[in-house]
């Protein structure tokens, strides 16, 4: 199984998010739970990893993605910064 994030990443990066490689599959996880996800492809756990990221971004922490290959080297990162100071749009009911 794979592990968690360390904490030392955290500390550095904001929320951590990796996708590393399973046998059969693709795990991500999170520096924020204790279960990861799990994939049959590769390109559905990156998508799950960018999501959680985004998602961390909107709520104002700073994410950090990384893709690890098959042969578990780091092939990429992406990083999501906080949303500060945005304002959301106002949503306008049309009264129906």
């Amino acid at each position: 199984m794979t592990a968690r994030p360390s904490a030392i990443l955290a500390e550095r990066y904001g929320h951590v998010v990796t996708v590393t490689p399973l046998d059969g599959g693709w795990c991500v996880a999170s520096t924020l739970s204790e279960l990861p996800l799990v994939f049959f492809s590769g390109a559905q756990a990156e998508l799950s990893a960018r999501r959680l990221a985004r998602t961390f971004a909107e709520a104002g922490k700073d994410a950090h993605v990384i893709v690890r290959d098959r042969r578990n080297v780091q092939i990429g990162t992406v990083c999501y910064f906080a949303a500060e100071g945005e304002e959301m749009p106002a949503r306008t009911s049309s009264g129906l």
